[in-house]
Parts: C-alpha cells; structure tokens; sequence
C-alpha cells in the first residue's frame, strides 16, 4: 500500500516537472512522465499507475495545442507492441530505451508534424532524445536498487 501511494506521489511530482518545463521552454524537451511510464510499462508495474500515467500523459496535449488525448494515438498501439514484445524478450534491458524513442518519435512525426503541421527541429528533438535518455537511465538505476 505504501509503495502504490509512493509511486502515485511520484507520478503526479513528474507531471509537475513536466508541467514546469513546458512552462520553461514553451515546448515538451522533457518528459519525465513519459520515462516513468516507460519503466512502468517494461516492468511488472501496476495497471492502476499505469493508466493514471496515461491519464496525466494526455494532458500534455491539451496545455500545448488544446486537444485532449491526442498522446494517446501513438501511446497504445507502442504500449501493446512493447507488452508483446517484453512477453518475446524476457530480460531485453534495451526494451525501455526502445519504447521512449519510439514514443518521442511517434510524438514528432505523427502527432507534431502529420495532424498539427508543425516544423521538424532536428537539433531540438536529437536533443530531447537525449535528455530523455538519461532521465530514463536515472530512473533505471535508481529503482533497480529498491
């Protein structure tokens, strides 16, 4: 009971995060959210935490663009396809790091670029990779020792 309220508390200090860096580059770089749900995903997490994840994770398109879950198009058929693919590969460490590039390149092409008709930002994006990455690498390594 105590690590599900944990990782609620968790959840909703990374949306803050995210909300704050929104606010800070007028843009999502940062997706801590994202990584946590990642790990969530990749992990034996909690189906509660997990749509309570998703549920603050389509905000994010609602405080940019005005549209409510539209993070959702490209975030269930990645979550099916990576669910599958943890029950094909049992201990696939690159499972995680996998799932958030695809998720940050499901976000740039199809919802930014395809349906919003926004620009492509190659040093941006190459740069939120990376930051994402290693926020994710931190997260890993800080609940792999728990």
């Amino acid at each position: 009971m105590k690590k599900n309220i944990f990782f609620s508390a968790l959840i909703f200090a990374c949306f803050l995060i995210d909300i704050f860096f929104l606010g800070f580059f007028e843009s999502q770089i940062v997706a801590t959210l994202l990584c946590f749900y990642t790990l969530l995903l990749t992990d034996q997490g909690n189906t509660r935490l997990l749509f309570l994840s998703l549920f603050l994770i389509s905000f994010y398109p609602l405080i940019l663009y005005g549209t409510f879950g539209l993070s959702l198009l490209y975030l269930l058929p990645l979550s099916i396809i990576v669910m599958e693919m943890k029950s094909l590969f049992r201990r696939a460490v690159w499972l995680p790091y996998f799932f958030l590039v695809a998720a940050l390149l499901a976000n740039q092409l199809i919802i930014k670029q395809y349906m919003l008709g926004l620009g492509f930002y190659s040093q941006f994006f190459l740069a939120s990779i990376c930051v994402n990455l290693v926020i994710l690498l931190i997260f890993e390594k800080y609940f792999s020792q728990r």
